[in-house]
């Protein structure tokens, strides 16, 4: 609820300073004594289009600050944290404008710096207002839907159908992407079985660039080494070696026993260096049958190495990345051929998301038709005692077209009115005068005031052009409203305003040659006198004193 609004220099406000409490509040005064100004000036703490009208012309900027209380589940804590503007305190919510002569303003909740977007959002979800020529809230065709929900009791309905369209949302979006990219492989498809049909003609190995460079660069140095061995086998065969050591060995060996062992060491080494050159001789031999026996030849290590080169030059890799590559190209294929399924699977779900959309959205559109029929018959109900007894308002329930459903549902929802029998239904505003359609949201309003979260409510001179019975018709619904919901009204009628718990009047005086607008809380006899005026005009009369008495005596 709005619990005090400072006023500076707002036209012929100066300074100014109310405090504000729970049930019904009654501003009441002579036309023209700023009561409208009052409005205007809450307007701008509420984020209202900037008119540097408003400013006093004797004042280069107007400042306007509310204070709200609400509770801490409140949804405009939920906007302000999405902002990034929640304060500390999430019980008290002060609003401020600050309004300059060049026509640029500056907007704060709890003292931090916010956007004016965001200040109209803050306003919209805390206070609902109510006059003759212009309506918001629940007058508001874009609000019909949420208001039907809520006397319906449809709210947990409607959370589940904006969940079931955001999960088929979801869904649709899964789908479109796996298609898009189920086209763009496909086009790449050719390519990617081409690419692999060669890679496993090659069949390339792992590291076989590397294996056959340096087998290459072997082979390059073969025949170097084939003549080297021919060189040595046919020298130690010419050289006679083996011979001299048998020889020399035979001819020791006769004298060894003469020697008395003086020869042994020797014939050792000779026998030694028998067994070694054998074993060389055959050694080199075996090498030499290595190399002749390699069957590869150097044509064939040169064309399969060219063959690995280019195909990884296509490729763009080494040669060495060959397997990977075809094990890359082959895993995407495999995921190519398996994008049908991937894609009939979400096919399924895509249909499976809609019925179930659809089923959850037809179940709510069926609910709010008999809601629908409910809240006519309540507001009908509401009608005649505001001397609107030929008026009748009806609720339509359009079903879209498919592409036109979303998070609401399937229909769309408008209240609509006729001011008398006969003429065609059309929307409230054009069919209703300033004070019928005044009137038709105060109806609406009590109907639908045990259902809404609004924290204030704000009726500009509701009871225009009734008085008697319906005047105090009005009153009553107003009282019964603010019962649930802080209610603020501009009245000019009596009966209305001895309805109000607590009551303000607006005057206008004249100030060291200005003129300047001032408010005091009545209380007592000043509150009577101010209902006897009312009721009598600017001359007050005894008649009009007792009549005051007793509006406020049954109020």
């Amino acid at each position: 609820m709005l619990t005090a609004l400072s006023i500076r220099q707002v036209v012929i406000i100066e300074a100014l300073d109310l405090s504000f409490s729970p049930g019904l509040n009654t501003l009441t005064g002579e036309t023209g004594a700023g009561k409208s100004i009052l409005l205007d000036a809450l307007g701008l703490a509420l984020g209202a289009r900037a008119d540097t009208d408003l400013i006093a012309v004797d004042s280069d900027q107007a400042i306007v600050t509310a204070s709200f209380q609400l509770p801490n589940n409140h949804p405009v804590w939920s906007l302000l944290a999405e902002a990034g503007a929640q304060p500390d305190d999430i019980e008290y919510l002060v609003l401020r404008r600050i309004l300059n002569s060049d026509g640029r303003s500056r907007a704060y909740v709890n003292d931090t710096l916010v956007s004016i977007g965001l200040l109209r959002q803050v306003g919209e979800l805390i206070t609902e207002v109510h006059g003759q020529f212009e309506q918001q809230g629940l007058l508001h065709p874009n609000q019909h839907q949420k208001f039907l929900d809520a006397i319906g009791n449809l709210e947990g309905d409607a959370k589940e159908v904006a969940s079931l369209w955001s999960s088929l949302r979801e869904v649709e979006s899964l789908l479109s992407e796996a298609t898009s990219r189920a086209s763009s492989v496909r086009d790449d498809e050719v390519y990617l079985r081409q690419s692999i049909s060669e890679l496993l003609d090659l069949s390339p190995a792992e590291d076989e660039e590397t294996d056959l460079a340096n087998r290459r660069a072997f082979l390059l140095k073969r025949s170097r080494l084939s003549q080297a061995l021919a060189d040595a086998i046919h020298a130690l065969e010419n050289s006679n070696a083996a011979s001299t050591l048998r020889q020399i060995e035979r001819s020791l060996s006769r004298l060894a026993e003469e020697a008395e062992g003086r020869f042994d060491s020797a014939l050792a080494a000779l026998e030694r260096a028998g067994i070694e050159l054998s074993e060389a001789e055959q050694a080199l031999f075996a090498a030499s049958d290595s190399l002749d026996a390699d069957p590869e030849t150097l044509d064939s290590l040169d064309s399969r190495l060219i063959a690995v080169r280019r195909l990884a030059r296509k490729h763009n890799v080494r040669g060495d990345e060959l397997p990977k590559l075809l094990e890359k190209l082959q895993n995407e294929l495999e995921r190519l051929e398996r994008a049908d399924e991937h894609l009939s699977d979400l096919s399924k779900k895509v249909v499976a998301a809609r019925s179930n959309y659809f089923s959850a959205a037809e179940q709510l559109s069926k609910k709010r038709i008999i809601a629908a029929r409910q809240l006519e018959i309540a507001v009908h109900k509401e009608l005649p005692p505001l001397k609107l007894e030929r008026a009748e308002i009806q609720v339509e329930n359009e079903r879209l077209e498919e592409h036109h459903w979303g998070p609401n549902g399937i229909d769309r929802i408008r209240f609509l009115a006729r001011a008398n029998i006969g003429v065609p239904f059309s929307a409230m505003h054009k069919v209703a005068s300033g004070g019928e359609l005044a009137r038709f949201a105060l109806a609406l309003r009590v109907v639908l005031a045990t259902n809404e979260t609004v924290g204030m409510l704000i009726f500009d001179e509701v009871d225009a052009g009734v008085g008697g019975a319906t005047a105090t018709a009005v009153g009553e619904r107003l009282k019964r409203l603010a019962k649930g919901v802080q209610t603020l009204v501009i009245t000019h009628s009596p009966q209305v305003a001895a309805l109000g718990e607590h009551q303000y009047q607006v005057e206008k005086s004249e100030v060291n040659g200005k003129t300047r607008t001032s408010v005091i809380k009545l209380e007592g006899t000043a509150r009577r006198e101010e209902i006897a005026r009312m009721l009598s005009g600017s001359s007050i009369t005894q008649e009009a004193r007792a009549q005051a008495d007793r509006l406020l005596e049954h109020s």
